[in-house]
């Protein structure tokens, strides 16, 4: 549900604030809705690095480092919520622009990461085991989720598509796709501790 018009850039309604404030989990996902409606079509990204940064991706970083910081947030007046969230979303941006940046100019860093895979240093034959072993039961857990988790475990992780791609691919919310994902890793998790 689209936020209400007098509220799209300033503000969220105080009670709401209040109760994510508090770690309130249905609060927390209706600031989440709410802030994308209003800051995702703010979020303006590098034109050099459109094909690298997904909006999606940074808002999402940006409200788990919120939600991670929420207790330091002060209530300074209507509208300082969205104002913090606004520059934290900033900042993670410009740490991904920086990123981004720094690997498009360090060429020789390519190089020797590159140079890594094609001589990789030799485990002692008791880890390759143990890599082994935990290679096939996460192979294993990974065979056994449902074809929905399985493809986007392959997607997202082993193949490194942002979300916009994914759900371009599954045709489904990008709601949907991330709880599927979170269940995934969750699942995997459990299968290899």
């Amino acid at each position: 549900m689209p936020p209400e018009p007098a509220r799209t850039i300033q503000s969220l309604p105080p009670e709401l604030v209040e109760a994510a404030c508090r770690r309130d989990p249905a609060a927390w996902e209706e600031v989440v809705e709410l802030l994308s409606h209003i800051l995702l079509k703010k979020l303006r990204l590098p034109e050099g690095l459109l094909g690298r940064l997904d909006k999606e991706d940074i808002f999402q970083v940006a409200m788990l480092r919120a939600w991670e910081r929420i207790d330091r947030f002060e209530y300074r007046g209507e509208g300082s919520f969205v104002a913090w969230v606004h520059s934290i979303i900033q900042n993670t941006l410009r740490d991904d622009i920086r990123h981004h940046a720094c690997r498009m100019r360090d060429t020789a860093r390519e190089e020797r990461t590159q140079l890594k895979r094609l001589i990789p240093e030799r485990p002692a034959p008791d880890q390759q085991a143990a890599q082994r072993e935990e290679s096939n039961r996460l192979a294993a857990a990974v065979s056994a989720l449902p074809a929905l988790q399985r493809r986007l475990v392959q997607l997202r992780l082993r193949d490194g598509h942002s979300w916009r791609e994914i759900v371009e691919r599954m045709g489904r919310s990008p709601r949907t796709l991330r709880a599927s994902l979170d269940e995934a890793l969750h699942q995997l998790a459990c299968a290899v501790a």
